[in-house]
């Protein structure tokens, strides 16, 4: 038994002797109090440090990242020697106004890459999978995905495709926003459209059209009957025949007449066109939507580590590519 237990010690020796030849150690000092280290690109297996650990790496050059909160990624390269430890000194500066998207920090806080926000009572899926309600953090390999959330009766689908390993973060709410709907307001029915009233919509749109088509033809025919009267009185001044002279004077009468009438008629259909404008612009501004405006949420993924803690923590999908 003895012997079997020496042999086994001598080969465990050997075994150490040879991996310590072909290994080395990276010392990180730092300002940060701690901090992940990715070795050459791999975020699946990351070091979690503070100032002053060491990890264990085989010899040769490898890439570095450190990752941190409120810092941009820091790249650098080092080259590993058997045995021996090799040290670097990192120092940054911490900005209170970094944005969650300018890091990979939130792949390891909150083990995503993704996040999708919609409304708080939308169920979220990926790929047809059911992931959450309302808001939901997503860890996603490389590929194209189907995105979908869907609220009531109303559903919104986009093909996201991911290939950062920065945060990314989509808002993909179904319910209308009073901003696009102010902005909407400007052209006649895309409000009411936009805010899912489409009966409204149909009459705002088709009946600003009409009026719109209504004075322009009255503007038209006005300015015929103006240019027919212009003509008339010309003939009528230079006409010497006695018949003429009256035909000439019985027609200017009537274009005259005619030309009042359309001039009457293009000034109420330009009043009612406007007024159907500025009752279209009142119902988009002051009526809200059946199902409410799109509220938000009092969280901001993009900048705020600490109100989204315990909130956005990633469910990992994996594709096959």
């Amino acid at each position: 038994m003895i012997k079997y237990l020496l042999t086994f010690s001598i080969i465990l020796l050997l075994f150490n002797t040879s991996y310590s030849q072909d290994s080395g150690y990276l010392r990180i000092d730092s300002n940060l109090d701690d901090f992940y280290v990715v070795v050459d690109g791999n975020y699946n297996n990351e070091f979690h440090l503070s100032s002053g650990d060491s990890i264990q790496l085989e010899t040769g050059i490898h890439q570095i990242s450190m990752i941190a909160e409120k810092i941009n990624d820091n790249v650098f390269n080092v080259t590993i020697n058997p045995g021996e430890t090799t040290t670097r000194f990192k120092n940054f500066h911490i900005s209170r106004f970094f944005k969650a998207t300018s890091s990979s920090y939130p792949r390891f806080k909150w083990n995503a890459n993704l996040i999708v926000m919609s409304d708080k009572n939308a169920d979220i899926f990926v790929d047809d999978t059911y992931v959450g309600t309302g808001l939901q953090g997503l860890l996603l390999d490389k590929g194209n995905y189907s995105i979908s959330v869907k609220s009531d009766s109303y559903e919104k689908t986009i093909t996201y495709s991911n290939y950062d390993k920065n945060l990314n973060v989509l808002n993909l709410h179904t319910l209308p926003t009073k901003k696009k709907a102010y902005a909407y307001s400007l052209i006649p029915g895309a409000s009411q459209f936009y805010k899912q009233d489409y009966l409204k919509g149909v009459i705002f749109s088709v009946g600003f059209s009409a009026l719109l088509v209504t004075s322009i033809s009255y503007n038209h025919k006005l300015n015929q009957a103006n240019k027919d009267s212009e003509q008339l009185l010309q003939n009528y001044r230079t006409a010497t025949d006695v018949s003429l002279i009256n035909q000439y004077a019985s027609e200017l009468e009537k274009r005259m007449g005619d030309s009042q009438t359309y001039a009457d008629n293009t000034n109420m259909a330009m009043i009612a066109t406007g007024g159907f404008y500025l009752l279209n612009i009142l119902d988009a501004v002051l009526l809200q939507p059946r199902r409410g405006y799109y509220k938000g949420w009092d969280i901001d993924p993009f900048i705020d580590y600490e109100a989204t803690e315990g909130r956005l923590y990633g469910i990992k999908i994996s594709k096959d590519l």
